[in-house]
């Protein structure tokens, strides 16, 4: 689906067609609110659902998404950040909101 959206925008196409499913629909429900995309809806073709993307863009042709990545791929998860945790003290070491230890 990302790949998909990347190559609309890329090409500058209106729209996207995508095989539908309820994991889609969400994401492009998420895409709309938050502005990147002008609308979506699911069409019924020939028995089939299909997830139909309306890709925004600027006044002067530019297109509202400028760069797509998925951060959290199977094999390559973001590393536990001292930043990205409230830690708090526990006896003889640290504990953290993602029930991450670390033992001093």
């Amino acid at each position: 689906m990302l790949t998909r959206i990347r190559n609309a925008a890329m090409a500058k196409h209106p729209r996207v067609d995508l095989p539908s499913s309820k994991l889609k629909v969400e994401v492009a429900r998420i895409l709309k609110d938050e502005g990147y995309l002008a609308n979506y809806k699911v069409v019924d073709e020939k028995g089939k659902k299909t997830l139909r993307l309306f890709m925004r863009y600027t006044p002067d042709r530019r297109c509202v998404i400028t760069d797509l990545k998925r951060i959290s791929r199977p094999g390559s998860r973001p590393t536990s950040r001292p930043q990205m945790y409230h830690c708090f003290r526990i006896s003889d070491g640290i504990a953290s909101a993602g029930s991450i230890l670390y033992f001093s």
